[in-house]
């Protein structure tokens, strides 16, 4: 088991590795997304503001 101050270590860092994804994996996860959910999901990147069109 992982100590808490390993634990922190390993979720304190703000790396987004979905942004980091191809367009085209990115619109293969949106795809199960509803229409309302996959536009509001755009919101979370400049990446994923036309991914979902």
């Amino acid at each position: 088991m992982a100590s808490n101050s390993k634990r922190l270590k390993l979720c304190s860092h703000n790396e987004d590795r979905i942004s980091g994804l191809p367009d085209a994996i990115l619109c293969h996860i949106l795809s199960f997304f509803s229409i309302r959910q996959a536009v509001k999901t755009s919101i979370l990147s400049h990446k994923w503001r036309n991914v979902w069109a």
